[in-house]
């Protein structure tokens, strides 16, 4: 059976990156965007030449409840459900410490950690009735912050604490990773 996978973010980078490894190995791949319309569909067009049906495009404001509600239910009504969840999309800016503004820490803390947390809540049942996995990206930066980048730093360690907290909360049955 094909698995099927969200991911987050997958239109550039980690996320495109990640979807083509996927589609390689056989999956069937959700591919979310905020923003990056041109390079979504470019990605999903050509995943799409190799293995027709494979690949569709969902677009959303992860700091949205409502656009994650409805991006989790687009992905449990495509190919029957998820197998796995890729929490990849992430703001990344400086915000030194003495310049930050509320909207700033909003944003990244809702793109880095908000999203993931909620999606993850969202699509747990079904993962768990699969045997899922989630897959939270996080970098260096969650436990050496990097300075200039305060609010990042927090949110990418916040996600770290998350992916401990929720490995707990649903094992066995789905597997939760900070990779």
């Amino acid at each position: 059976m094909k698995k099927n996978v969200l991911i987050t973010g997958a239109a550039k980078r980690i996320g495109a990156a990640c979807a083509q490894l996927l589609h390689d190995q056989g999956c069937n791949l959700l591919l979310h965007y905020k923003s990056s319309q041109q390079e979504a569909e470019q990605l999903c067009n050509g995943l799409n030449q190799k293995r027709q049906g494979s690949a569709k495009l969902v677009q959303g404001n992860l700091k949205d409840k409502k656009e994650l509600e409805a991006i989790a239910q687009i992905a449990l009504s495509n190919w029957g459900g998820v197998d796995a969840l890729i929490n990849n999309a992430s703001s990344f800016y400086p915000t030194p410490l003495a310049d930050t503004s509320e909207q700033q820490w909003d944003d990244l803390l809702g793109s880095n950690l908000k999203a993931p947390f909620f999606l993850s809540k969202a699509l747990a049942n079904n993962l768990a009735i699969r045997r899922g996995c989630i897959i939270n990206i996080v970098d260096i930066h969650a436990e050496r912050g990097l300075p200039g980048y305060p609010v990042y730093s927090i949110a990418k360690a916040g996600l770290v604490a998350m992916t401990k907290i929720l490995a707990k909360e649903l094992s066995p049955s789905v597997r939760v990773n900070a990779v």
